[in-house]
């Protein structure tokens, strides 16, 4: 037997276009409490029937009396309401039986057109917002489908084309919304976590990558330690880099940077969004495979996919805290901090150079006000 959504889509366009809107709605309300009708989902299932033409319109009378109980007159009067209110624009679907069956029972189809036209105008309006969105989304895909075809290969491919797509191209994955291109990303994990497992250079390689990257993600400019500058990935990493450091951070940390970062109240809903995925890849990939703890390999993810959703990783809940190589919670704490006193706050650190990125790097030494001789002679130490 077909799904309700199965049988939708075999409706005409107009039909389902009607559906759609708001319009149905509201006539169905008003005409329960026209008809002293509390049960609104019985009438619901009434309208549904005889759109699937699963109740033929000649027998819509006596189904509103074996479901309300009315009389036989207030069932034709209803009758007559439905057909003419709901079903007497789609008659050419009914093959003319609607406009038939609305004489047959006394009534006169003129006293229906003020419905009619509204449903003509919420069809239209129905219709030009769907085919809108189509529009963007054919925009929108030809430029996924083309970033994803890079992932589609072997492994020793796979190692040449994954440093291309976290350079250039992550924002198409991280903003992937059909589930066509979900489950294509989510094979991909399983590609990049194996190569990862066995070759941490690739790893790294993934990473430089991503900091590299200059894909825009917001219109406003940023502000770090003081300087304006273009909100690309590579400089939101950066920024988050220079308030909270490079140790494994937990969810608490990141929900606290997404709300109160001045810079990150500059983007949209949709923009924010993204841009707390980016994080948790940056996590997922630099904390690998620390950054995971706490979920069954199964669900691990290297560019997240939004399997548990957004608004649920973010309201003030940990779903998988990830623990630092210790085992502990990850520090909240930022590790950068500023210089007082003249002296470095860095000294009693145990900092490993070695191990840090570029924009790392960077962030560090624009944090701790270090000349690149200083730098150096830290790092000699």
């Amino acid at each position: 037997m077909a799904t309700t959504k199965e049988k939708l889509n075999l409706l005409p366009q107009k039909i389902q276009d009607a559906l759609s809107s708001e319009v149905v709605g509201l006539i169905n309300e008003e005409l329960c409490r026209q008809y002293g009708v509390s049960q609104i989902a019985k009438n619901t299932k009434i309208l549904a029937d005889l759109i699937f033409k699963d109740l033929a319109i000649n027998q819509l009378s006596v189904a509103i009396a074996a479901a309300f109980g009315f009389s036989p007159e207030k069932s034709n009067q209803m009758a007559v309401d439905i057909a003419g209110r709901f079903l007497l624009i789609f008659d050419d679907y009914f093959n003319g039986e609607v406009a038939k069956y609305i004489k047959s029972l006394g009534g006169n189809i003129d006293d229906y057109q003020a419905d009619i036209e509204n449903q003509k105008k919420a069809i239209a309006e129905t219709k030009a917002q769907r085919e809108k969105e189509e529009a963007e989304e054919k925009e929108e895909m030809p430029i996924q489908k083309e970033a994803v075809s890079m992932i589609e290969s072997n492994d020793e491919e796979e190692k040449q084309h994954a440093p291309m797509v976290f350079k250039q191209n992550i924002l198409d994955f991280l903003s992937a919304e059909t589930e066509e291109l979900k489950e294509i990303i989510d094979d991909y994990n399983g590609v990049l976590i194996m190569l990862m497992e066995k070759d941490n250079n690739f790893r790294r390689g993934l990473e430089e990558a991503l900091y590299e990257n200059q894909e825009p993600l917001g219109q406003s400019r940023i502000m770090i330690e003081g300087k304006s500058l273009a909100p690309i990935v590579a400089n939101w990493l950066r920024d988050f880099i220079f308030k909270y450091g490079t140790d494994l951070f937990t969810n608490v940390v990141l929900s606290e940077y997404l709300t109160n970062s001045e810079n990150v109240k500059k983007l949209s809903p949709e923009e924010k969004k993204i841009l707390a995925k980016l994080l948790m890849l940056y996590r997922n990939l630099k904390f690998f495979p620390e950054g995971l703890a706490g979920l069954p390999p199964e669900k691990w993810e290297i560019i997240p996919i939004d399997r548990f959703g957004y608004e649920e990783k973010f309201t003030g809940q940990e779903l998988a805290s990830p623990a630092s190589p210790r085992g502990e919670p990850a520090s909240t704490q930022p590790r950068f901090a500023a210089r007082r006193g003249g002296e470095p706050a860095v000294d009693d650190l145990e900092i490993d150079f070695d191990n840090m990125s570029p924009i790392e790097l960077k962030a560090f030494m624009e944090a701790n006000n270090l000349s690149e001789a200083e730098m150096q002679k830290l790092k000699n130490s």
